[in-house]
């Protein structure tokens, strides 16, 4: 859980750092946070070590 927090921080800070990239809220930010999660779950599930 503290993990989906700390990514939210960093895609804010993306946000503030580059131009073309803008996010609206923190809960936006959790939001998207949540789906590179899953994401990264489930391709970790096709790709093995």
């Amino acid at each position: 859980l503290f993990l989906l927090v700390i990514n939210a921080v960093m895609i804010l800070i993306c946000d503030y750092l580059i131009d073309g990239f803008e996010v609206k809220s923190f809960v936006s930010a959790l939001l998207f946070s949540v789906v590179l999660s899953v994401c990264q779950w489930l391709l970790n599930l096709f790709v093995k070590d």
